[in-house]
């Protein structure tokens, strides 16, 4: 084994008129590198305690499309989106499966839907509760509708333009649009022996199919507890690369896009242990979900997700936090933020009950309620803090 510190400079994230922001960057902060088995290892040194402010970031919101409709008497924009998509002219592409024509698209400058179109249902050419979309090169839609295991494809105008079947066995559970609009990625898996056996495949969308991909860690021999306390297995596709982790274990793996591990992230974060007074806690702020806890080990997090193109969110929370964070953490909900190559960047506080849309480079589309109560679809900008 041989180490190494690395100095590379690393661009962040863009600050809009704040111009580029980029993280301090000293020597004792750079993470350790070291080649195991051929596979370069990154070691965080020590994480800076939650809540520092030179290292806090923040959501600003761009612009917003009121979802409400235009008034009295009209029907909503939408009901309740669950994807989008920004496409290259400009409009933004909507899945909002309560609809009758469940694929809308809107424009953002004049708050309107120019197109409406698809039909949700269980047969060929009709889309499943839960799709991913993605644009080709020459304007049109694809949607991937994984509990249908198909591929559909739609005019810029929503006109369809046919399906086509993906034949494979295993049961999808969850997907993500791969980056380069040429397919996606899926989570799928086998009844194993007392446990699913899962991985995340390429879809090929020309012809569909399913790619070998990346199988997903199991949980430690032994292992108890129910899946929100601990030993989840997670995965979000950023940028290039595919980010896995289990949530009870503080080792990430970074493979790229062929199913290649090119990194292991091991973040110098302890697990916790729930007390009986901390489920009792989460009972009062949770209610019924969090009777499930108990006494014990407790997960790190219980998701990941794309910040950038560079860098990913580990899900943070009163109940989602390492030993090392105070405990008495806000009911709130943060994201912790590492890059790809191993560098803590900082902390980001989620907008309050937000349904994430679309995420991508240092832009986000989602779904939210105002204070006045007014449901919108907000375009929002992740940006370092200014700290004054």
């Amino acid at each position: 084994m041989r180490s190494l510190r690395v100095y590379s400079t690393l661009a962040l994230l863009t600050g809009g008129a704040a111009g580029s922001c980029t993280i301090d960057r000293s020597p004792d902060s750079d993470p350790l590198i070291s080649i195991e088995d051929g596979v370069e290892v990154a070691t965080p040194p020590a994480i800076p305690a939650p809540f520092d402010p030179r290292y806090e970031w923040e959501f600003r919101a761009l612009r917003e499309i009121p979802a409400g409709g235009p008034g009295p008497g009209h029907d909503p924009l939408v009901f309740n989106p669950a994807r989008a998509l920004p496409l290259r002219n400009g409009t933004l592409l909507v899945h909002d499966p309560q609809a009758d024509a469940p694929l809308v698209i809107l424009d953002p400058t004049q708050r309107s839907a120019l197109y409406r179109f698809g039909r949700n249902g269980q047969g060929p050419g009709e889309l499943s509760p839960l799709v991913d979309l993605s644009e080709n090169p020459d304007g049109s839609l694809r949607v991937l509708a994984r509990a249908n295991r198909q591929v559909l494809t739609y005019g810029p105008d929503g006109t369809y333009l046919g399906s086509e079947r993906l034949e494979f066995e295993e049961y999808p559970f969850k997907s993500l649009p791969a980056p380069d609009t040429e397919g996606h990625f899926v989570e799928v898996g086998t009844r194993g022996p007392g446990a699913w056996v899962r991985r995340v495949a390429r879809v090929e969308l020309d012809p569909p199919r399913l790619l070998p991909g990346v199988e997903l860690a199991e949980p430690a021999p032994g292992a108890r507890g129910t899946g929100i306390q601990y030993g989840r297995a997670l995965w979000s596709v950023v940028g290039e690369h595919l980010v896995t982790m289990r949530s009870e274990n503080p080792t990430v793996t970074v493979h790229d896009l062929s199913g290649n591990l090119v990194r292991e992230i091991r973040l110098p974060l302890s697990r916790r242990t729930l007390s009986e007074s901390d489920i009792q806690e989460q009972i009062s702020l949770h209610g019924p979900i969090a009777r499930s806890l108990e006494p014990g080990p407790a997960a790190l997090t219980n998701e990941l997700y794309a910040a950038s193109d560079s860098v990913f969110g580990m899900l943070m929370s009163a109940l989602w936090r390492a030993a090392e964070d105070p405990r008495s953490f806000p009911d709130e909900l943060w994201w912790r933020l590492f890059s790809l190559h191993g560098r803590y960047i900082g902390m980001v506080r989620v907008p309050e009950d937000v349904n994430w849309l679309w995420q991508g480079s240092d832009r986000f589309w989602a779904f939210s309620v105002t204070a006045d109560g007014e449901p919108v679809i907000q375009e929002l900008m992740l940006r370092r803090k200014m700290v004054e």
